[in-house]
């Protein structure tokens, strides 16, 4: 669980646009610095199950598919259609760039 918890908040770091060496410093281990940055990410999200803000929660959200949770009806067309599975891959290629729709097309 911490090493989601480092790896959802080096990606929430580089969607806010922060700087990859800071973003990196998580990876490295700064699990402190990793929930710093992932706090931002919580403003939108819950980390809570079936408890969903602006964005859907994040609960159980590694092996899940893109576009599922229950209880979550704001999705976009092409993460509705995606079948992309959330992983570190898949989530780091998606939080890089949110826009580019390119990791979740089949």
């Amino acid at each position: 669980m911490r090493t989601l918890t480092v790896l959802l908040a080096v990606a929430a770091g580089i969607t806010l646009g922060l700087p990859a060496r800071i973003a990196a410093q998580a990876i490295e281990g700064s699990a402190e610095r990793g929930a710093a940055v992932f706090r931002q990410c919580l403003a939108c999200h819950s980390v809570e199950t079936g408890v969903h803000l602006t964005g859907p929660s994040l609960a159980r959200v590694w092996g899940r598919r893109a576009g599922t949770v229950d209880g979550f009806t704001r999705y976009s067309e092409p993460l509705k259609r995606a079948t992309v599975v959330w992983d570190e891959t898949t989530l780091a290629r998606w939080l890089d760039d949110p826009h580019c729709w390119c990791c979740l097309r089949p």
